[in-house]
C-alpha cells in the first residue's frame, strides 16, 4: 500500500499562504483581489502572487457562471517584484 502525502500549494510565499486559504476565503465570500488583500494578505508585499489569486478567482466565478471577472481584478497580472494595483 502506497502512502500518500497531500501537497500543500503556496500562493504567497512572502506570508506563507495556501491555495487552500484562498479557496477557503473565496467560498466564504470573497470577491476580488482587494478582499483577499484585506482578508489574507495576498499580494501585499511583492506581488508577484496577485496573478494566481486572480486566476483563483476566475475559476471560482466560472464555476458559478459570473460575467466578466477581469472586472475585478484590474491592472493586477504584472511583474514580479512589483507592488500589487489595487
Amino acid at each position: 500500500m502506497a502512502f500518500r502525502r497531500k501537497l500543500t500549494v503556496y500562493v504567497c510565499l512572502c506570508h506563507g499562504i495556501t491555495e487552500r486559504q484562498v479557496r477557503e476565503c473565496i467560498e466564504e465570500g470573497a470577491q476580488t483581489l482587494y478582499d483577499l488583500q484585506g482578508q489574507l494578505g495576498v499580494a501585499t508585499n511583492c506581488g508577484s502572487c496577485a496573478g494566481h489569486a486572480c486566476e483563483m478567482l476566475q475559476e471560482h466565478r466560472a464555476g458559478r457562471a459570473l460575467a466578466d471577472p477581469a472586472l475585478h481584478c484590474p491592472g493586477t497580472l504584472m511583474a514580479a517584484g512589483t507592488a500589487a494595483a489595487v
